[in-house]
């Protein structure tokens, strides 16, 4: 397959003490010792990557007219609001185009918050327009949802933006999630727990699927709602999570929270608390490599935790391993995919496989309560 040039593409860097990285230098740096960035690249998988980020390539204006018109000829309309006075409180909006025919008057849209991935809100991190251009925006177009992509991800700034999307957009306030990379994916992981009534799920995205939050009245509530979520994450990635039930040496020099982060305590935490919301059994590191080591599928073996359900399934070229768990009331509630030689970046098919997941939640907006349309899920 003949190189393709778009991998030497700079990214923007906002920060003037970091240099910028070329496309193909941001995923060398993102990776562990066993990434080869030469086979993803050359790879069906590498190409669809690549060719995801099209609408990034047209122009460095966000609003450029060749990138709104691109996203309408997909039926999007693509705006950016202004939330107060500095560049990081912008929120860009994508609303389906069938939204302003008439005969749509009074429907109802499914709203999608994306958070990318680094430093957020004062200190920004990846820009908006790349980040819509990693699967946000098309999956929008193909499901028809509202999408969010706001700059600030701390809670009260999102909520603002909830608000004000209510106010102005045909929100249906009973399918309202939040998603998010990386970073971005703890900082979903906090405004969803903070709000658990009007949130109906949470993607963990292609980074890392844990977090060290602390407050128990927040775990607590979450609780009584429950917050069904599907985590997404590669099998290169720098952090070296898998297998989850062992602390396992980094290929890069890294901050003491990290490492508190990424270490088995950490990371079982972490899961346990999102079994626990969702009213699912849970193990200890110990429990889950004794089962997996001795009678573990290869997902399993592979994650390091024992499920109720696993498999493994292939697209593009790469393999997918796949952990899903059932809550007390039999409904498929947390899920856990993991990609072969993928480093710490948005894997191309990301919303493909949390879409249908998550459409499935919603919530009544009088009580909060969640509702399942499909409580079997891909099975």
């Amino acid at each position: 397959m003949e190189y393709d040039s778009r991998w030497d593409r700079k990214l923007p860097s906002k920060d003037p003490r970091k240099p910028s990285l070329t496309l193909k230098e941001s995923l060398i740096l993102s990776a562990n010792k066993s990434f080869d960035v030469d086979r993803l690249i050359g790879s069906a998988y590498g190409q669809k990557l690549i060719d995801m980020l099209e609408p990034y390539f047209l122009s460095d204006d966000p609003m450029d007219p060749a990138v709104v018109r691109y996203w309408e000829e997909r039926g999007l309309r693509k705006e950016i609001v202004h939330g107060g006075p500095q560049s990081w409180n912008d929120w860009t909006i994508f609303t389906p185009l069938s939204a302003y025919r008439p005969e749509n008057a009074g429907r109802k849209y499914p709203l999608v918050f994306g958070l990318h991935g680094g430093d957020a809100g004062e200190f920004e991190g990846e820009p908006i327009f790349l980040a819509e251009s990693t699967g946000y925006a098309r999956k929008a177009a193909q499901e028809e949802f509202i999408l969010a992509l706001p700059e600030d991800h701390d809670a009260e700034p999102i909520m603002r933006c909830y608000r004000y999307l209510l106010e102005h957009y045909p929100v249906d306030v009973s399918r309202v999630y939040t998603t998010g990379y990386s970073a971005g994916s703890d900082r979903s992981v906090r405004v969803a727990l903070r709000h658990p009534e009007v949130f109906a799920g949470m993607l963990i995205g292609a980074g890392v699927p844990f977090n060290l939050i602390d407050d128990e009245k927040e775990i607590e509530n979450a609780e009584r709602y429950k917050m069904p979520m599907i985590a997404i994450g590669c099998l290169s990635d720098k952090g070296n999570h898998t297998p989850f039930y062992s602390t396992n040496p980094l290929d890069h020099p890294t901050s003491p929270f990290i490492e508190k982060l990424l270490c088995a305590e950490g990371k079982m935490r972490w899961i346990n608390r999102i079994f626990r919301i969702n009213h699912i059994p849970f193990r200890s590191a110990e429990e889950n490599r004794a089962y997996v080591e001795a009678q573990g599928t290869p997902a399993e073996k592979r994650i390091g935790m024992r499920a109720q359900r696993s498999k493994v399934f292939e697209w593009a070229g790469k393999k997918h391993y796949c952990l899903d768990y059932t809550d007390a009331e039999g409904i498929d509630s947390v899920r856990y995919v993991f990609i072969e030689d993928m480093p710490h970046y948005e894997p191309v098919n990301m919303l493909d496989l949390a879409w249908p997941f998550l459409k499935r939640f919603s919530r009544n907006p009088e009580d909060g309560s969640l509702q399942c349309s499909e409580p079997a899920f891909d099975r």
